[in-house]
């Protein structure tokens, strides 16, 4: 391989398409979880992977992303569901991910990420910057790896049955406040007619997923009742697992703490929030039963 490809690690935008992926997977997820974020890890990571492998693939840089565009469409429909299944009952892993076709519009960064790369292969750049290109490919290599920590799901089907009172209307509440896990559950008309669906949130650094009914009071009034706690997530580190004292912590919440943590994560974030601010991701099982299989 030519010195003068390595070069193209140093290329500004691949230098800041690896910072965004970074940053938005380590850091704003979960401060500012919605719907930007979880497209910003898909356009910057759509833009580095297939331009960094091209570098090392340097003839089949076209069969590079035609690949990557293969694989994010597997990962990103049903298509992967048994895999997954598979995979995880097989080692043990915990490997997730929401089937959103919405995320397959982020695809559109491809071409725009290979011409960038064809436009630059030409590039030389003195070898002094031998160390920093060294550098770069280290912290590509861990991003690729580490944005994707081990997440543990543990069942609770805690049965809670409080009622909150929101002086928003349902349409407000499924047009502003919440945003649809997947495709399927965004029909506004069904929603306004059905009043059971699943609901996942973060509060206070919790993923948890809660059995809800959502009643309209009156034209200004919606009635939200936390029926029950189906699960909550805990995410690992990297290299350190799972958090042996986060998990024991969770194991110890009883009711009271997760109607506090609703209230905080749900209740005042629908008040407070609009739907690409908050991190309130809704199911309709009656469009999408498959969230039913998983509780």
């Amino acid at each position: 391989m030519g010195q003068n490809r390595l070069t193209l690690l140093t290329d500004k935008f691949f230098i800041f398409g690896l910072f965004c992926l970074l940053t938005n997977d380590f850091i704003l997820k979960y401060q500012f979880g919605g719907f930007v974020t979880g497209k910003l890890s898909d356009i910057a990571g759509l833009f580095i992977f297939p331009f960094f492998w091209s570098i090392f693939f340097f003839k089949h840089e076209l069969k590079v992303y035609l690949l990557t565009a293969l694989i994010f469409v597997v990962w990103k429909t049903p298509l992967s569901t048994d895999l997954i299944n598979w995979t995880n009952h097989t080692f043990g892993t915990e490997f997730s991910r929401i089937v959103d076709y919405t995320d397959l519009v982020t695809l559109l960064i491809l071409p725009i990420s290979y011409r960038h790369f064809k436009r630059n292969t030409d590039t030389n750049i003195d070898h002094n910057f031998r160390i920093v290109q060294i550098l770069i490919l280290g912290i590509s290599i861990f991003a690729f790896v580490a944005t994707t920590l081990p997440r543990k799901e543990v069942n609770t089907n805690l049965q809670i049955g409080e009622p909150y009172i929101v002086n928003l209307s349902k349409q407000e509440i499924f047009t502003n406040r919440m945003e649809p896990a997947r495709g399927l559950s965004d029909s506004l008309k069904s929603n306004m007619i059905d009043s059971l669906f699943f609901i996942e949130f973060d509060s206070e650094g919790h993923d948890l997923m809660a059995e809800v009914k959502i009643y309209a009071v009156d034209t200004e009034k919606t009635m939200i009742e936390f029926v029950s706690l189906t699960s909550y997530t805990v995410t690992g580190g990297l290299f350190s697992g799972f958090d042996e004292e986060q998990m024991a912590e969770m194991e110890k919440l009883k009711k009271e703490d997760y109607k506090r943590l609703f209230e905080s994560g749900v209740i005042e974030v629908m008040k407070n929030k609009n739907r690409f601010e908050s991190d309130i991701f809704y199911w309709n099982p009656k469009l999408d039963p498959v969230i039913l299989e998983r509780n």
